[in-house]
């Protein structure tokens, strides 16, 4: 298969993986009606046991690398990132480097909410030394 199509087919599965956390993650937010982000929360945790469940099930089935990428990066990847950064962290274990796992997790999840926290705090500051941003 064409490159050029495989990133095309890739690029539709995670059109595919958003419309399914969007939906399932607004109807656990409609009917939980909580402060708590119950429908991410709930994305992710499923999202990571179905990518488990996936990746054992493709490691042992002969189907093409394509249909691998599709569903893995595309479908579970665009579903919850937070599946594939699990599924990135458990392979470097997997393949014996333990202390990259764990730098890894340790500079993802530290770096995300402090990235978070700065790209906030970036923009109120740009939006108050122009008056408006926008």
């Amino acid at each position: 298969m064409h490159y050029f199509w495989l990133v095309m087919i890739i690029g539709f599965a995670g059109f595919l993986g958003t419309l399914l956390r969007f939906g399932i993650s607004e109807g656990i937010i409609t009917v939980s009606k909580g402060v708590f982000p119950w429908g991410t929360l709930f994305v992710n945790i499923a999202g990571c046991f179905i990518i488990g469940l996936v990746w054992h099930w493709m490691s042992l089935s002969t189907i093409s690398s394509h249909w691998k990428y599709s569903i893995l990066y595309g479908v579970l990847g665009a579903f919850t990132t937070f599946s594939t950064f699990a599924l990135d962290g458990i392979r470097l274990m997997q393949d014996g480097h333990i202390k990259l796992a764990i730098i890894y997790f340790l500079v993802s999840n530290i770096g995300g909410f402090l990235f978070v926290f700065l790209g906030y705090q970036l923009f109120g500051y740009c939006r108050y030394l122009k008056g408006s941003f926008f």
